[in-house]
């Protein structure tokens, strides 16, 4: 059950449909935790131009889907670990791993960076703090931009998973890869 309405294009304020027509414009959709950022068209724009820094950041796009999957899969949110799920595929994360974070599991990573990014963030989720020898290992591998980068999406995927939770967004039907209920 969606808990908050849908405002339809006519209903939108001067604001709401700017930015649904922005957003329209760009990437033809308008769902999931959107359903909730349409109330407040400020916090949705800012919410977009966070998404679209991490398009383009010192992390790769792989990276960022793991982010976005484990921060997701934390927050038990479903249609943010559809979505994410969806990209990482794309992306070129493995079926298995994408799998194994859906189920709580640590995946074998090939790439150091991508097991680097796993660790300081299901640490931070996990321990809500990171470790002197996380941060160590992380900043190593990763360096200081590929740290606070990941840092940074986390922080954004927990607000999108929130959003989506609170919204009540489910997974759509379609979704190769759902959170088990």
């Amino acid at each position: 059950m969606v808990r908050i309405p849908e405002i339809k294009p006519e209903d939108m304020d001067g604001e709401q449909k700017r930015l649904y027509d922005q957003v329209m414009a760009t990437t033809g959709r308008v769902n999931g935790p959107a359903r909730g950022y349409i109330y407040s068209p400020g916090l949705w724009e800012t919410t977009n131009a966070v998404s679209g820094y991490f398009e383009n950041c010192s992390l790769t796009h792989q990276q960022i889907r793991i982010i976005g999957m484990l921060t997701a899969q934390y927050w038990q949110s479903e249609f943010p670990f559809a979505a994410q799920a969806t990209l990482a595929l794309k992306a070129g994360v493995e079926r298995a791993a994408v799998e194994a974070i859906r189920d709580g599991q640590r995946p074998a990573f090939a790439d150091p960076k991508d097991e680097a990014v796993y660790d300081l963030v299901s640490e931070q989720l996990g321990n809500k703090k990171i470790s002197d020898a996380t941060f160590e290992k992380s900043a190593e591998v990763l360096g200081y931009p590929g740290v606070v980068d990941a840092v940074g999406a986390i922080g954004h995927f927990c607000k999108v998973a929130i959003m989506a939770s609170t919204v009540d967004i489910a997974a759509p039907e379609a979704a190769e890869i759902k959170l088990a209920k």
